[in-house]
């Protein structure tokens, strides 16, 4: 048996909708899989979204304590009922309410049986076969212990502070409520009482990473654990051992005896005064105080012992946590049946480790495990990790080949929305394995921060991407919050589409036009005097725009649906994803009365259109690509407008020297960075940075 999913509705962070976590069956490790990775639930999101709600939610399931106060409930919740009641409606009392639903087989109904949770009769098996798993749910709800009492506090506040405001009034009411008893009650799904403990169900463990780091004898407390479950999984060692303790015992008492105990028994009988009370001194070592007390650890620095206390922090978290889940796991070997669901909640613990510990954390902890418990074995625990560690996030995606089992908190203003990420979320087409791999090879590559993201900008290459980050950087709004500027190294933003809408994140997609020319378009030829035929390279401007006119681009082709340009005429805006592109020609003022217009293909070519007169860019161009340069501009000039004329030409040359055009560029942006003359970016850029400042400051879609 294992939990499927808990739904959590009103507490904290969470209300009544997207509040569902999904967890993951423990499995053994695979041929391609980490055992802890594929038995492992993520909860990932920004701080303060309601990661560590999931545990405290667990907690409050399963504690038999159970106490509730005003602040335990969703604001927002709290904030609607205070509505009905400024009304005089008291049809709604507070109430949390958690729903666990639990996977099981038939072959090990005891599970379920053995507590008289649910008859197998009240599970469903989809599949209507007896040796398929079938599934139920409890629903445990925290209910007001007396409502007629509370409807009368209510009013009789809302009487005596009458003039005062409504911020005041939702303050007394959250006081109110934690005056007041809740009862827990666990139901059916159906609403069917349930005289049963969820505790009796479930065994819960929360280890979280800050509580105990400060301890100087953390690592031996570690050790001694993980040495212990050694000793106790073997017979043999476990008597020998014993054998030792009772010896040492046995020495040590008679040591006692004929050294001290004839003093203790005069200094007693001094005291007392009687021979009728008496003293026996013996050893008392057992093997738990030996394990718990008796063993330290030290490390050696250049061949010195070093105390334990001076060790890395991050280096004794990970060994702490590796300690705590072996003990836990030696509470039930794998060769016993278990009657309980067993849980394993590690809060945040990328505390105090350096990203590259991180990274690896998920096989470090497999690895250490294995070793111990043996390989091929089932851990037989569900476990789940709360993170806002884009480190641990790869550590999990890489070691497991799946974006299966990610549950990413999405924080609203007054509510946050988990939402279960899927490995079918990421491609556009189902089964489409190319698409995936691709997808998890850049998150692998580009550290995965567009899920820990205020905002995501999806850019083709390593131009846009240093670019967009100089003017990100310069921006009043958007350098205040997290944007995440992702390269993926051509048009392929259209792969990311699914896993974006779902994870809600403001995206925005700024790729080329990509207009597909002819080699007619693009060659010229002459016959010479001797009747030979002679071809050379054109380089044409793109004055308007055919009915014919196709994009070899496939993200735009994706979106509208089309290859043809002409259905290009607006930017494309859906949800929370818009894309950019060369859309509208580039006006070029040739006298007082007359100008040209070019259409761009590219960045760069929109770049030379929008900067042809900026001596910065134009040393940039001159730095890149001199030859080119050199032969547009006539020398000691002070009219570049011919750079702007031949803006295609020059965009093929630099097609071939991206990376050093973009290392040139980013040079002179920064060295020049006090200056009021630096090259703009493109309209359609700044189009779309717009947009997403719009959007971070919460402006509806369409805005």
């Amino acid at each position: 048996m294992h939990i499927k999913s808990l739904e959590i509705t009103n507490f904290r962070k969470f209300r009544d909708k997207s509040n569902t976590i999904t967890f993951v069956e423990p499995t053994s490790k695979t041929d391609d899989e980490s055992m802890i990775s594929s038995s492992t639930t993520l909860v990932v999101g920004k701080n303060n979204s309601g990661k560590t709600t999931v545990t405290q939610a667990l907690n409050m399931v399963v504690s038999e304590q159970g106490k509730i106060n005003g602040h335990d409930f969703n604001y927002s919740y709290i904030d609607g009922l205070l509505n009905d009641y400024l009304e005089g409606r008291f049809n709604r009392f507070p109430n949390i309410s958690f729903k666990i639903t639990f996977i099981t087989n038939p072959k090990e109904a005891s599970l379920v049986n053995s507590k008289k949770a649910i008859s197998l009769g009240q599970t469903t098996n989809k599949n209507k076969d007896v040796d398929s798993v079938s599934e139920f749910s409890l629903v445990v709800d925290f209910q007001l212990n007396n409502k007629i009492k509370f409807e009368e506090d209510v009013k009789e506040l809302l009487d005596k502070f009458l003039t005062k405001d409504r911020s005041f009034k939702f303050r007394k009411l959250l006081d109110l409520i934690s005056e007041f008893k809740f009862e827990k009650f666990v139901r059916s799904d159906e609403g069917v009482a349930k005289s049963i403990n969820i505790s009796s169900l479930i065994e819960l463990k929360v280890i979280s990473a800050a509580n105990n780091i400060h301890d100087n004898r953390l690592l031996s407390k570690a050790f001694n654990k993980i040495i212990k479950y050694k000793y106790q999984t073997d017979k043999n060692d476990f008597e020998e051992v014993n054998n030792l303790i009772e010896n040492n015992n046995n020495g040590i008492t008679t040591n006692i005896r004929e050294t001290h105990e004839s003093v203790i028994q005069n200094v007693l009988q001094g005291i007392v005064g009687t021979d009728s009370l008496g003293i026996d001194l013996r050893a008392d070592l057992t093997f738990d105080k030996l394990m718990d007390g008796l063993i330290t650890y030290e490390h050696k620095d250049a061949g010195f012992l070093v105390p334990e206390g001076q060790f890395g922090l991050g280096y004794a978290n990970l060994i702490s946590i590796v300690s705590e889940i072996i003990d836990y796991i030696e509470r039930n070997p794998s060769g016993e049946k278990t009657t309980k669901v067993r849980l394993i909640c590690i809060e945040e613990p990328e505390t105090f480790m350096h990203p590259q510990m991180q990274v690896n954390f998920i096989r470090h902890i497999d690895n250490a495990v294995r070793k111990i418990i043996g390989e091929g074995e089932k851990i037989k625990s569900q476990l789940l990790i709360t993170t806002h560690s884009s480190h641990i996030l790869n550590s999990k995606i890489h070691s497991s080949s799946s974006l299966d089992n990610i549950n990413y908190i999405y924080p609203h203003k007054s509510f946050c929305e988990s939402i279960s990420i899927k490995d079918e979320d990421i491609s556009i087409k189902s089964g489409n394995k190319d698409e995936f791999y691709f997808v998890k090879k850049h998150i692998k590559h580009q550290v995965p921060e567009l899920f820990f993201a205020d905002g995501v900008v999806f850019v083709e290459g390593i131009t846009e991407e240093r670019l967009l980050n100089f003017y990100i950087e310069r921006d009043e709004k958007l350098s205040k919050k997290l944007i995440s500027v992702f390269r993926v190294d051509g048009a392929h933003a259209k792969v990311y589409d699914k896993l974006m809408k779902q994870l809600k994140i403001p995206s925005l997609i700024i790729t080329d036009i990509d207009f597909k020319r002819s080699k007619e378009e693009l060659t010229q030829s002459a016959e010479t005097k001797d009747g030979n035929l002679v071809s050379w390279n054109i380089y044409p401007q793109m004055t308007e725009i055919l009915d014919s006119r196709m994009s070899t681009n496939k993200t735009l082709s994706y979106y509208y649906d089309s290859s043809k340009v002409k259905d290009y005429n607006h930017y494309y805006e859906s949800s929370n994803i818009k894309v950019v592109f060369q859309k509208d020609p580039v006006k070029i003022k040739l006298d007082e009365e007359h100008t040209a217009a070019y259409y761009a293909t590219s960045l760069e070519e929109a770049l030379v259109l929008e900067n042809y007169d900026n001596e910065i860019f134009r040393g940039v161009i001159n730095s890149t690509v001199p030859s080119v340069y050199s032969d547009v501009v006539l020398e000691d000039t002070c009219e570049y407008l011919d750079l702007a004329h031949n803006s295609f030409r020059i965009q093929k040359e630099l097609s071939s020297a991206k990376s050093k055009f973009a290392n040139n560029i980013i040079y002179e942006l920064v060295v020049n960075e006090d200056s009021t003359s630096l090259p703009v970016l493109p309209s359609y850029i700044n189009d779309g940075l717009q947009w997403l400042s719009l959007r971070l400051d919460g402006q509806p879609e369409g805005v």
